[in-house]
């Protein structure tokens, strides 16, 4: 009887143990798409054109030009200041100076960055970390960076665009190995819109830049629904201020019959 029992116990055992083990096989591993980086939205930063009227150095003030209006700016500790692709200061700036700029959060006077058009577009436009490349899967969309905040993983698309060696490159033709040092400008996603190098800021910006304006002329020559109705309800009216061709004719019809009626009057006043 004990031996009956302790084959039954073995058994289940063994059975508990094929179907812990099933289960175990059952598990969803993880794919690369479950493994992603998760990517955190990045706005992007707007910025008005302007040229600069005066800088006034003592007072850490510039006055701006912008749109037939005069503004006097205050560059702060945190102002971003740019000019050609580096980190500048109020004197490098003079009058008549083309630039960018934007005011901080709930302020008309200071000053959130300054800079020329191109060092806008490449660094300050969008969010972009610069590091030291650790690694780069194209294939599993992964570059890993040693940043100034330690070692960060970014999500590589098949529409990031590549700037490397002072031009653009196809995502096929890309080479970055350990220790290259790169800029990442972010998508609106967070995910890389855009992978450069220092030779290759100018370059990248400029592409950008036509880009931009190539934009902006379809946008202007794409009719508004504003524009159009005032150009429809215009046509109208311009077609009700014209008589049609049956109502000329009727109106000739009508001061005929008017014309033969005096006529008749006329006559029978004679008669009379």
């Amino acid at each position: 009887m004990k031996a009956v029992k302790a084959a039954l116990g073995l058994g289940m055992a063994i059975l508990l143990a094929a179907i812990a083990i099933a289960a175990e096989g059952a598990k969803p591993t993880k794919t690369p798409a479950a493994e992603a980086v998760k990517a955190v939205k990045k706005p992007l930063i707007e910025g008005r054109k302007g040229n600069i009227a005066e800088v006034v150095e003592a007072k850490a003030q510039v006055v701006i030009e912008s749109e037939g209006v005069k503004v006097t700016a205050n560059v702060v500790a945190d102002t971003i200041v740019m000019k050609d692709g580096k980190k500048a200061s109020l004197k490098d700036f003079k009058a008549g100076d083309a630039v960018m700029f934007g005011f901080k959060p709930r302020s008309k006077t200071d000053l959130r960055f300054l800079a020329d058009e191109l060092s806008f577009i490449a660094f300050i436009r969008r969010e972009t970390v610069k590091g030291e490349v650790i690694s780069f899967d194209r294939e599993k969309g992964e570059l890993k960076l040693k940043t100034e905040k330690g070692e960060e993983t970014i999500a590589l698309t098949k529409v990031t665009r590549y700037f490397l060696g002072g031009k653009q490159l196809k995502g096929a033709d890309v080479q970055l190995k350990p220790g290259d040092k790169v800029y990442v400008g972010y998508s609106v996603t967070g995910m890389a819109y855009a992978v450069f190098d220092e030779a290759s800021w100018k370059p990248y910006a400029q592409v950008e830049l036509k880009r931009a304006e190539k934009k902006a002329q379809k946008k202007e020559g794409v009719e508004s629904k504003g524009q159009k109705k005032e150009r429809v309800e215009s046509k109208a009216q311009k077609k009700e201020g014209v008589e049609s061709k049956p109502q000329k004719k009727e109106g000739k019809a009508e001061e005929k019959q008017r014309k033969s009626r005096s006529s008749f009057t006329a006559c029978a006043d004679i008669t009379r």
